[in-house]
């Protein structure tokens, strides 16, 4: 099946889905490639369990899901910064193919 789109983001890492958000707020259509199976692949699978950020978490400014909390001065773990990126992929309602569906 062939189709075409507009706009091709390569990466669904964290500029990929903010640029995917911004273009879904402005009606542009657009589809995200990603060389793995799932958005925030290197942070579900590439990081420690332990791993944190070094910003504090009032810096937190991904597109649609800023931070809330109730810690603005602490530091957010990989479980909550992958649920923040797949927040924002849900939010834009995104197109993602990965590298695989894309070289059928």
């Amino acid at each position: 099946m062939n189709e075409r789109v507009h706009t091709v983001i390569i990466g669904g890492g964290q500029a990929g889905l903010a640029m995917s958000y911004y273009l879904t707020q402005q009606g542009q259509e657009h589809i995200i490639l990603e060389q793995a199976a799932r958005v925030a692949h290197v942070w579900c699978d590439e990081r420690w369990d332990s791993f944190t950020l070094v910003s504090p978490n009032w810096s937190i400014r991904m597109p649609g899901a800023e931070y809330q909390g109730e810690a603005p001065d602490g530091f957010l773990h990989r479980e909550e910064i992958v649920s923040i990126l797949n927040n924002t992929c849900s939010v834009s309602g995104c197109q993602f193919a990965t590298m695989h569906e894309s070289r059928r």
